[in-house]
């Protein structure tokens, strides 16, 4: 790398750390706290799901083990393979490649019809949300100002929170009011706020 290259990147890396907080700030915490949002919600709607899953699916204590644990055994793979393809490609791809991850899972899940199919969706849903934990912190830091560094990233990661309070809430009005198929919009909800965050980052 030239001397050039290196001065501009140490003076605009010097812009950004001075810059005000702008509504570019704002755009890329919401975005990955979109991800985060996602994240919880899928972690956590699966423990609702399954009370409804056991009778139709036949699942044994066993089975019913597994999956509630499946996503859990992929987010530890996901920011060993992940971490690694942002650091050689660039976080904002690898980003991209999560969220993917992120939809497809949650759309398998929505439409599996048993525990194997169920188990390796959620496998699979597990390994982008391991991916997505890392890289969504990392590119609001990298991207934030030096002055509200601390508050945007501490904003991306409250957003766990509400996702935890939609899968809560998406529970309580299914069994108010009794759908029958509220089980599939519950597993593929996670993956249309993938989707919103997709698009945005697109």
């Amino acid at each position: 790398m030239s001397r050039f290259n290196v001065d501009k990147r140490i003076e605009m890396s010097e812009e950004l750390e001075n810059m005000p907080m702008n509504i570019s700030h704002i755009k890329v915490m919401l975005i990955s706290g979109i991800s985060f949002f996602t994240d919880a919600y899928d972690l956590f709607v699966i423990g609702i799901i399954l009370i409804i899953l056991r009778p139709i699916f036949s699942l044994s204590t066993f089975q019913l083990g597994m999956l509630a644990s499946a996503a859990l055994f992929g987010a530890v793979i996901g920011p060993l393979i992940f971490g690694t393809i942002g650091d050689k490609i660039g976080r904002k791809f690898a980003y991209w490649i999560t969220m993917l991850i992120l939809i497809i899972g949650a759309l398998g899940s929505a439409t599996s019809s048993g525990f194997a199919s169920l188990f390796l969706w959620r496998l699979l849903l597990g390994i982008g949300i391991g991916g997505d934990y890392p890289l969504s912190s990392t590119i609001v830091a990298e991207y934030s100002n030096k002055k509200d560094r601390g508050k945007l990233i501490a904003s991306t990661f409250a957003m766990q929170g509400f996702g935890i309070i939609a899968g809560i809430g998406l529970a309580f009005t299914a069994f108010t009011y009794k759908c029958a198929y509220w089980h599939y919009v519950a597993r593929a909800f996670g993956g249309w706020c993938g989707a919103l965050s997709f698009n945005h980052l697109c």
